[in-house]
């Protein structure tokens, strides 16, 4: 049995991570940045972009911002702020070792080489078989490729992106809303949602 995860808010916390360079950015302009409301607005599915936008930012501005964090938000400086979420990594390790089940990641990441060197500087390499790393251009369709060829029991991210690439591939998916999306925004499109990826499997019939 292959299980699939997303990486980005399911399986490691990349709030602070996102904040914090939207902020550096707010700090280079001498502009006041209001963290919780920015987290908050993509919480609940905006881009950073409309996240600027409704924040007050013209779409001008608001466009050229969200280009610059865009540009920063997966160097190697950044990336260091990531963490495994509280108890995925002792979750993954027994998976693994009930040799019932197959681990896989599938992410949507500009550098896959940046992506490779960050699960192995969070111990995390080892849980997985395959590591897969799509374009962040068109990473809905692109992950639904392979999802279609990998054909895991089910699919786990914490985005629509992911519950739609797990649709188009006639994949079974389950929201974790620890991540990049809130619980009120994904229980809209999921029936299939759980806290954290460690509450999934102890309330799952698939045991860790």
């Amino acid at each position: 049995m292959i299980i699939a995860f997303d990486f980005d808010g399911t399986v490691i916390d990349c709030q602070r991570r996102q904040v914090e360079c939207m902020a550096s950015i707010f700090r280079r302009a001498a502009m006041p940045f209001d963290g919780v409301s920015f987290w908050q607005l993509k919480r609940e599915g905006r881009s950073t972009q409309q996240a600027l936008e409704e924040m007050g930012f013209s779409p001008a501005k608001s466009d050229k911002m969200a280009d610059e964090w865009a540009s920063q938000v997966e160097s190697p400086y950044w990336l260091g702020y990531d963490q495994p979420f509280e108890g995925v990594s002792d979750k993954l390790e027994k998976l693994t070792e009930t040799r019932r089940v197959s681990l896989a990641l599938i992410t949507a990441r500009k550098n896959e080489g940046l992506f490779r060197h960050q699960l192995r500087a969070l111990g995390l390499a080892k849980f997985f078989f395959k590591k897969i790393c799509v374009s962040p251009i068109y990473p809905m369709p692109a992950k639904a490729q392979v999802l279609r060829e990998m054909m895991p029991f089910i699919y786990i991210g914490d985005t629509e992106s992911d519950c739609q690439a797990a649709a188009l591939a006639n994949v079974r998916f389950a929201a974790v809303t620890s991540g990049q999306r809130s619980s009120v925004f994904l229980k809209k499109i999921s029936d299939n949602t759980a806290e954290d990826i460690v509450h999934f499997f102890d309330s799952n019939e698939i045991k860790a």
